[in-house]
């Protein structure tokens, strides 16, 4: 499996991540992994405290439709409510790491 290069950025968060980045923030990294079967790629969003709390949510993607993928994310990211919160992501499917 191969990784492609990640989106990461910081989000302020109004609930507690065990600990928190400074300022009340938790990172989120979006990653893709190439497998050797091009339906069966995978992109994992994560949010992460600055210790051992994580939120992620996997999704399988053709490779076909990849690209399609990255702008639906980014348009995702775009809109994610600020000040973010674990309850909110688990509303979005997103299960503990």
């Amino acid at each position: 499996m191969k990784i492609i290069p990640k989106i990461e950025q910081y989000y302020p968060v109004s609930d507690e991540w065990y600990p928190n980045y400074p300022n009340n923030l938790v990172r989120m990294r979006v990653t893709f992994y190439e497998n050797d079967d091009p339906e069966k790629d995978m992109v994992r969003i994560s949010f992460w405290g600055a210790d051992d709390f994580g939120l992620e949510k996997d999704e399988l993607v053709s490779r076909k439709v990849f690209y399609k993928k990255i702008k639906e994310i980014k348009n995702w990211l775009k809109n994610i409510p600020e000040p973010l919160s674990a309850k909110w992501l688990k509303e979005q499917g997103f299960i503990s790491a």
